[in-house]
Parts: C-alpha cells; sequence; structure tokens
C-alpha cells in the first residue's frame, strides 16, 4: 500500500494514484437536434476496471434560460449549472448556456458511441458534448466535490470564481467542463498556478457548434500537485470570447 502523501492541515488527505486520459472527440449537434451520438474514445495501454468516465455537455437551449440535458442510462449527474450573465438575452453568440457533468465507474467496454437525449427547447437549441476517462490504482473513490461559476466578459481570456470554495490535496484530479456562449474557433487553455499539473493529461478537448444559437465546449482535466483552496480560474481561447458557466469536479481516492 503506497504510503500516504500529507498536504497542509487543511487539506489532509490520503492521496493514491490516478491516472489520466484526454478527452475523446465531441459530438456536436445541429440546430433542433434531440439527441447526441457521442463517440467513446479508444484509449491506449491497457486500461482496468477501476476507471471512472466522465462526460461534459454544453447547452445553448433555442428559448432563453431553458433547455436540458437527460442523465444517460447507467450515468450519475455530478452537476450542471448555467450563466453568461445574458439575462433573458438570446440568439446567435449570445445567450445564457448550460454545462453538465455526469460519471460512470467501472465501465471500461463499451465502444461505439453513446446516446445522450437533448431538450433543445427551440429550433436553434444546439449542443456538444465528449466523454473522458480517469483511472484510479487502488483505494476506493470518495465522494465528488463540485464548483460552478460563470464568466460575464466578452473577453478571449476568462477569469472563472469557484463557488463554493474547494479545497484540493496531492493526488487529486479536477474535471473541468466549460460551456461558452458563441462558437469559438481555434483552441481553449487552462491558466493556472504551480498547485496544478499542466501536463495531465496535455489536451482540452473543445467542440464547436456553428448552426442555430451557437456554442462551444471546453472540457479538461488536471492534477493538484499540492494542497490549495482553488481561486480564479483563468480559460484563455484564440478568437471569441470565454463567456457562459463552467463546472469542475474533485476526483479524489483513498
Amino acid at each position: 500500500m503506497p504510503s500516504p502523501i500529507f498536504a497542509p492541515v487543511s487539506f489532509q488527505a490520503y492521496t493514491r494514484r490516478i491516472t489520466a486520459y484526454s478527452p475523446g472527440l465531441s459530438a456536436d449537434g445541429a440546430a433542433g437536434d434531440t439527441s447526441l451520438s457521442v463517440p467513446w474514445p479508444t484509449f491506449s495501454g491497457s486500461v482496468t476496471a477501476n476507471v471512472r468516465n466522465y462526460l461534459t455537455v454544453a447547452l445553448k437551449p433555442g428559448t432563453a434560460n431553458g433547455g436540458s440535458v437527460a442523465t444517460p442510462s447507467g450515468w450519475t449527474l455530478v452537476g450542471s449549472h448555467i450563466g453568461g450573465g445574458y439575462g433573458g438575452t438570446l440568439g446567435t453568440g449570445t445567450g445564457n448556456c448550460r454545462v453538465y457533468l455526469f460519471v460512470k465507474d467501472n465501465d471500461n467496454t463499451s465502444s461505439g458511441s453513446l446516446s445522450v437525449s437533448i431538450t433543445p427547447d427551440g429550433s436553434n437549441g444546439v449542443a456538444s458534448a465528449c466523454i473522458g476517462r480517469i483511472e484510479k490504482n487502488g483505494g476506493a473513490w470518495q465522494s465528488i466535490a463540485t464548483s460552478t461559476a460563470e464568466a460575464v466578459l466578452d473577453v478571449t481570456v476568462g477569469d472563472f470564481v469557484p463557488s463554493p470554495a474547494m479545497q484540493v490535496a496531492p493526488g487529486d484530479f479536477l474535471v473541468y467542463g466549460w460551456a461558452i456562449s458563441p462558437d469559438v474557433p481555434g483552441t481553449a487553455s487552462l491558466s493556472a498556478g504551480s498547485w496544478l499539473s499542466t501536463t495531465s493529461p496535455s489536451t482540452a478537448r473543445g467542440g464547436r457548434v456553428s448552426v442555430g444559437n451557437q456554442v462551444s465546449l471546453v472540457s479538461t482535466c488536471r492534477r493538484a500537485m499540492r494542497g490549495y483552496t482553488i481561486g480564479t480560474q483563468q480559460l484563455t481561447t484564440v478568437a471569441g470570447n470565454c463567456r457562459g458557466p463552467m463546472i469542475v469536479a474533485r476526483m479524489r481516492v483513498r
């Protein structure tokens, strides 16, 4: 059994190794679609049944502040958030979005695609989704902690301040999902301090829907390198803006 790793007292936790895999390709729906066929990624190497799959969905509804995403069979809803600071304004590239995060444990054999039911709430409602995976090496998954945030300015560097405040310990994994209001071209990256790894994994998966009311998805995960209380998280895009909601979930093994 690995020796326990201790963070400062307020962050104390026993941690075990968690391996992360880059999220798979996104499923980007057409305007008004009521379902998405989200491809299961082909994960490299030998993957055991000690896995936690996560599904991230971004939704821009066809009616202001409406729409929903159903929990797929066998999955568990971790959390969701709506935001963007648009109030009741909605249109092409504007309007509040919804972001959802689901998990499914112990499934290392599924392939093909996962059907996700969407309520677009109008003919211009659009959604994007992708699947990622983390794997534990022994121990047991602990309760998932979640925080949410939103950015409300039309800028290429969005500031997201998670609430409630979340404490992390060394070895924890943080799974992030963003739903960005406009169709954002190019790539997006998460800026973080020395407490958060930038290489585990290196890929932030993005999805883009340029029809209907438009939406972009960013999904990634990172390992905590030391105990910390999560502060402002910055998402940077090459073009467009980062306006919309974020959800972050802490994955821990003991």
